[in-house]
């Protein structure tokens, strides 16, 4: 939705008064921490939250600055995504033929920030849904819409925790920091949002009102949620069409008009009266058609366009009528989805829309169009589509091919990581190297195979490497031996640092590796006891390392909590379903970083460990390790990306009218 310039003058007068507001957070946050150390709880907690104290108190002014320049970062992305593709392409996005993986701990950072929205939403939900109703006037809006306020629950979270990694590079500490703030936030925002109402109704300012549901006398809220199994797919329309035989006599111009009109037979032997009937049905469907805001006005006239042909197949053609699986209905639900899919101004609507155009043209130059005339439009929109996707997946071939690299490389590790543990069942080293030879080193393995080939060189200096290092913990202690170990220990060393460069190892797990070398090579205490542990864990069964083959996981998952299912509107599925899979091509809304994004599967691997994904605006990609997408919809996170049935939610509409008339 494009953003009205009074919302932009809003906002920036609420980012403006941003930096008091964060005073108060950092203020009440301090208290906060100060009183969960003195509760009851684990030592671990206790010194975390004195930690996250510590580090909070003397730095007011940096929390402050930090919180500001992230919500006003993430406030223009809202904005950009508000003002529509154009706009939006215009500003620097990655390529589509990159690669920005997205693993799980990704995925765990946006299940908190996810979590702090909902604390954010639940504590202040009725001034927010207040505040609303005003800005939508602002936008210009008749009823309200919730994307009519940038500032919304989890762009103020996405912008706590962005705060607290200015602050701390620290995991634990961050994640007690957005905790610990985020029900402070809540409650400043509920003060600030409440004033923000007060200011624009004393402006004069009109609200806009929320949609009212009417109900037919006798029927509860329950009736909300349909009915637990689906119907007939012929009862909306026949239901409809009682309604509107019973109303035809009050839309006949004269009574002798209507009496003619019974007796008539019209083309193909159909009585008019009849066909008269279905007319008016249909008739009564396109102008709900033309009243549904959801569609933009390309949409609006490309449905238009098919009502004429539409109105005279139906006179001669009652199937139209028998079910939502009729080519009439499936074409206009076809060019409906075209707005699902893109935005207005996506250059790829616009191509859709001009393949659609020329062809609903041509079905309206037909005397009587026939369902197979229908079908051929609706093939070939889905033909334009599936152009328009190869064309996004050619674009990402640079990606594909390194998610495929990306998957072998994780194959070949567990095949490395099986034989290394057998290699190493017998030996007695610390723990520490066991763990790095099993995982990043069985990594580099992997990476050196992919890369140059099974019998490479490089393969085979990388299983020399885990030779000379087992040698090197075993070297005699006499003069001799030193003098040896002198001499190649400075290859090893910089073997060891090639291969952990080679993967990107990060400098804590490098550091480790070198101490736990270091204490042994000079026989420093606890050498020995970590060799006692290292050849205890060898007589355990080895388990190859996870596929995934990605750091340890930022948050720890035992400490989570379900993500409250109303943090997801509308959703209907109990706690406990499995979650639907994505199939390749289709559309979701995702949350990640802290926002939710529109995606589209591009692509899924051989072995369907890693996903490619296409964001809106075109020309971003994400790379999605399939555990981190799975996350992410146990955390109901995902959510489907189309509205459904333009024909069915209009006759569910149709038919409430008419049974309150």
């Amino acid at each position: 939705m494009p953003v009205a310039e009074p919302v932009l003058r809003f906002v920036e007068d609420e980012l403006g008064r941003a930096p008091a507001l964060a005073a108060r957070v950092h203020a009440d946050t301090l208290q906060a921490l100060q009183g969960a150390a003195r509760a009851p709880s684990n030592a671990g907690q206790r010194a975390h939250q004195r930690a996250a104290f510590e580090l909070l108190a003397p730095r007011a002014a940096g929390f402050a600055d930090a919180f500001c320049a992230a919500l006003r970062r993430r406030v223009s992305g809202e904005l950009a995504d508000g003002r529509g593709a154009d706009e939006a392409a215009a500003t620097p996005v990655r390529a589509i033929g990159t690669l920005e993986l997205v693993d799980e701990s990704r995925v765990e950072v946006d299940i908190e920030i996810s979590r702090a929205a909902q604390a954010i939403d639940s504590g202040a939900e009725w001034e927010l849904r207040e505040l609303q109703t005003y800005t939508s006037a602002l936008a210009g809006l008749r009823h309200v819409r919730a994307d009519s306020l940038p500032l919304r629950p989890h762009v103020y979270a996405a912008a706590l925790w962005d705060a607290a990694c200015a602050l701390t590079t620290e995991p634990a500490l961050r994640l007690v920091l957005l905790r610990m703030a985020s029900p402070a936030l809540a409650a400043e925002l509920r003060l600030a949002w409440a004033q923000a109402s007060a200011r624009l109704d004393a402006q004069g300012l009109t609200p806009s009102a929320y949609r009212s549901v009417r109900l037919p006398p006798g029927r509860g809220p329950d009736a909300l949620r349909g009915p637990p199994a689906a119907p007939p797919a012929s009862a909306p329309f026949q239901a409809l069409l009682a309604e509107v035989a019973a109303l035809a006599p009050m839309a006949t111009p004269s009574a002798a008009a209507g009496a003619a009109a019974t007796t008539a037979v019209g083309e193909g032997g159909v009585p008019s009266a009849q066909g008269a009937q279905r007319a008016s049905l249909v008739a009564r469907l396109f102008r709900a058609f033309a009243a549904d805001d959801s569609l933009g006005e390309d949409l609006h006239a490309a449905i238009a366009a098919l009502q004429p042909p539409l109105l005279r197949l139906v006179r001669v053609d009652d199937g139209m009528l028998h079910g939502l699986q009729h080519p009439a209905w499936a074409l206009v639900d076809r060019i409906a989805r075209v707005g699902d899919e893109h935005p207005a101004g996506d250059p790829r609507r616009q191509s859709l829309l001009a393949v659609c155009t020329p062809l609903v043209a041509g079905l309206g130059a037909l005397d009587l169009p026939d369902a197979a005339a229908l079908r051929r439009v609706v093939a070939a929109l889905d033909a334009a589509a599936d152009a328009l996707w190869q064309q996004r997946l050619q674009q990402a071939q640079g990606a594909l091919d390194q998610l495929a690299r990306l998957e072998r490389r994780d194959s070949v590790q567990l095949e490395a990581a099986a034989r290394m543990g057998e290699r190493l069942a017998t030996q007695a080293l610390p723990a520490v190297l066991r763990r790095f030879l099993v995982g990043p080193w069985a990594r580099v393995i992997a990476q050196a195979e992919v890369d140059h080939g099974l019998g490479d060189p490089a393969v085979q200096q990388a299983w020399r490497t885990v030779d000379d290092l087992l040698w090197s913990l075993d070297v005699p202690s006499d003069a001799a031996g030193r003098r040896r170990l002198a001499a190649r220990l400075p290859a090893l060393l910089a073997a060891l640092r090639a291969g952990m460069g080679a993967i990107g190892l990060a400098e804590p797990e490098r550091q480790a590796v070198f101490d736990a070398l270091l204490a042994v090579h000079t026989d420093q205490p606890g050498a020995a006891a970590a060799g006692a542990h290292g050849t205890a864990a060898a007589a355990a069964p080895h388990q190859p390392a996870p596929a995934g083959g990605f750091a340890d996981s930022l948050i720890d998952l035992g400490s989570l909590d379900t993500v409250p299912a109303e943090l997801l509107p509308g959703t209907t599925d109990p706690p406990d379903a499995p979650p639907a899979a994505l199939a390749v091509g289709q559309s979701a809304q995702i949350f990640i970083d802290g926002r939710w994004a529109r995606v589209q599967l591009l692509w899924r691997s051989a072995r369907g460990l890693y996903l490619l994904l296409a964001e809106e605006p075109a020309g971003r990609t994400r790379s999605m390790t399939r555990r981190a997408f799975d996350q992410l919809q146990a955390a109901r996170l995902v959510r489907p990306a189309v509205a459904g049935s333009l024909v069915q939610r209009t006759l569910r509409r149709l038919s409430t009218q008419l049974s309150l008339q």
